[in-house]
């Protein structure tokens, strides 16, 4: 009724309820009825929508106008929302990103290289920014095979087109799984070698290298670590499984490239090793952050070394490592008892260099520390670690090994300086018997120093002579002494690590942490410690974690087997008179401070401290260091020149140089026997 509807109370009512709702949505033929009747009615040109008059009022107002408008522009985003499902099929179908047979047309080839993909291209881009907030979304792109895969079958319904889109993604997502596990794992490496350098070289390092300073920042490959549910042309793909298999595989190759090198190097090249390994290690700990199936690295590690054989007591870091202490730290290197290391002295031709397995070839940097400046920066720390074998290798070589190797080098090396004694050092002495003068009488002090130190260089000259002097006799006795002194260093370092974990125990008699936690919650259970299975498994555990004894000692064991190969040796090397041992190893270190191998080459710079603390032990374990100290022809001459006060030319003045040194070394030597309670034969 036109009436009511004009009424006021009908124009002030709510109406909401006047139309109620419909079951079935509007035909389209409805919906363009509506919106053009609405355009009609509202539109500026509209007769409704103007004056009649001047005065009068047009039939539509301008409120009623306007929601009209209102109206109209809504109703434009009905017709997709009515077909909902096809909207959102067509708005997420990307097909056509790769469908590009006008391009073909144009560029006059059958078909686009893998590099013209725009998928790949996508990919590529984000790959290229490395660590940055677009990695999460690498996989978006491969989301366009899928529809291309999709309109291949169900719109142009060619097998042949699917055939060139599944081959595709099998190469696009193979190179994707590579450089992102290459790169993930240099994220990885790169954040790790940067956790063990000192924090004050970390802003230098990572302003110069973009890598260091990207490893620094936010990880934003982690999402892509936990992916489990990649679907690419209907087949799931667990992505993180993909990515655990290439991080295992790369860091067994990343062991094994620092092993090689280790192996390829000299036997200084321990403290590279263990900064590779410490790297690698803490590698694996932020890998299994993101992946934790992840193989132990225990595993892989041994896996590398050669280790995993049933009751393996070898490996290719032990073998490596006794292989240089025998053939090269012994024979070819010099002992400095005052700076506790072994240094290179010039080479001559009886300390040839050892043959050693070639280094790597092209080791890509990620496999190493992360980057190359990293590289660098770790090569300059091994370098700063000093060109001598010292304590600071002996504590990396044991990190390296384990207290388990640390014992196999030890028994490696007691043996081969057991076999020393009775073969090479038993004939040299018995010959340095024979060549010694019957009767050698200490000179009258009335002589001075000048003409002691003649009359026994007159009465060894035939000794002096002797060609194999420096080739043999002080060769052979300076390894049995860097052989006696590197197992000392050794255990120095084992006892370092010992004292350190002994600092962690409790007091003595007091119960360890773990042992304790259990009591209490035994306790707590109601149960008494000695019928509490968790008491006892710590307890057991407890045992095992303890530090090495004071009573483990690798000296000790070495010591008692060098006595035991001296007992049959003895009698024949004791002699008599002349022959005496003691006045064998006189005439040795005489001519150790007289006799030089060339112009210029000091016996001290080219043997170091091993020649005398080798004859020091000899002489400490038959007895003979007392009737050594009263007849040393270097004590003598040194003596002389002390009581006389006259003073010494230049040759005299050099050879009582060396004798005083040499004597600090034998009295050191003597000491450090006593120290250990050396059995006596």
């Amino acid at each position: 009724d036109e009436a009511v509807l004009k009424s006021k109370e009908f124009k002030a009512g709510d109406h909401a309820h006047d139309f109620p709702p419909r079951a079935a949505p509007p035909a389209m033929t409805q919906l363009w009825l509506l919106r053009s009747a609405v355009r009609a009615l509202s539109d500026d040109r509209s007769l409704f929508a103007q004056k009649s008059s001047l005065l009068a009022e047009p039939d539509l107002s301008r409120e009623v106008a306007k929601e009209m408008r209102s109206f109209y522009v809504q109703s434009a985003h009905f017709e997709p929302l009515l077909q909902l499902s096809a909207t959102v099929e067509a708005l997420s179908d990307v097909s056509f990103l790769w469908t590009r047979e006008f391009y073909l047309e144009l560029c006059d080839v059958v078909q686009f290289p893998t590099s013209m993909s725009l998928p790949w291209v996508l990919t590529e881009h984000v790959l290229r920014q490395r660590n940055t907030p677009l990695m999460p979304l690498l996989l978006a792109p491969l989301g366009v095979y899928n529809c291309c895969a999709d309109a291949a079958l169900r719109q142009h319904k060619q097998q042949h087109l699917y055939a060139e889109i599944e081959g595709e993604l099998a190469l696009v997502f193979e190179q994707v799984l590579f450089t992102l596990s290459e790169q993930v794992f240099a994220h990885c490496k790169t954040r790790a070698s940067l956790m063990l350098l000192d924090p004050a070289r970390l802003g230098g390092i990572a302003a110069a290298d973009d890598g260091a300073a990207q490893a620094l920042g936010r990880n934003w490959y982690a999402p892509l670590l936990a992916e489990r549910t990649l679907v690419l042309l209907g087949r799931p793909i667990d992505l993180a499984a993909q990515l655990t298999v290439r991080m295992g595989i790369m860091l067994r190759s990343s062991v094994d490239i620092a092993i090689s090198r280790f192996e390829s190097k000299e036997l200084l090249a321990v403290v590279e090793l263990q900064a590779a390994l410490r790297a690698c290690r803490l590698t694996h700990v932020l890998l299994r952050e993101g992946l934790p199936d992840l193989d132990e690295f225990e595993e892989v590690l041994a896996e590398a070394n050669e280790a995993v054989g049933f009751l393996s007591f070898s490996s290719r870091i032990l073998d490596k490592a006794t292989r240089d202490a025998i053939d090269d730290l012994l024979p070819n290197c010099a002992y400095r008892q005052d700076a506790v290391l072994f240094d290179r002295p010039p080479p001559t031709a009886f300390t040839p260099p050892p043959e050693r397995d070639k280094a790597p070839r092209s080791t890509p940097p990620h496999l190493l520390f992360g980057t190359s400046p990293l590289n660098a920066e770790y090569a300059m720390l091994a370098a700063a670690a000093g060109t001598g074998f010292g304590p600071r290798h002996a504590e990396a070589l044991l990190e390296v090994l384990g207290e388990a190797g640390m014992q196999a080098l030890s028994r490696a090396l007691s043996e081969h300086l057991a076999a020393l004694l009775p073969h090479s050092l038993s004939s040299y002495v018995l010959a340095l018997q024979e060549a010694l003068p019957a009767e050698i009488k200490q000179p009258s002090h009335v002589y001075g120093a000048a003409g002691c130190l003649g009359y026994y260089e007159a009465k060894l000259l035939d000794l002096r002579g002797y060609e194999e002097l420096h080739s043999g006799v002080l060769h052979t006795f300076r390894r049995l002494g860097n052989g006696v002194a590197l197992v000392r260093l050794l255990e120095a370092a084992l006892g370092t690590r010992s004292t350190f974990a002994l600092g962690q125990l409790p007091v003595e008699g007091g119960q360890p942490p773990l042992v304790a936690a259990a009591t209490a919650v035994a306790a707590a259970w109601g149960q008494q410690a000695a019928d509490s299975d968790m008491v006892l498994m710590a307890e057991q555990l407890a045992g095992v974690c303890a530090p090495a004894r004071s009573s483990a000692s690798l000296l000790l064991p070495l010591l008692a087997r060098l006595s035991a190969e001296l007992a049959p040796l003895k009698a024949s090397w004791l002699g008599e008179g002349a022959t005496a041992l003691h006045r064998v190893w006189s005439a040795v270190q005489f001519l150790f401070c007289t006799a030089e191998h060339a112009p210029g080459l000091d016996n001290a710079a080219l043997f170091g401290d091993g020649v005398s603390l080798a004859g020091c032990l000899v002489l400490h374990m038959l007895g003979q260091r007392h009737a050594f100290d009263l007849h040393a022809f270097n004590a003598h001459v040194l003596a002389v020149h002390l009581a006389g006060g006259a003073p010494a030319d230049a040759t005299l003045d050099r050879y009582l140089t060396r004798v005083a040194l040499l004597k600090r070394a034998n009295e050191a030597a003597f000491a450090m026997l006593e120290a250990l309670g050396c059995e006596k034969r």
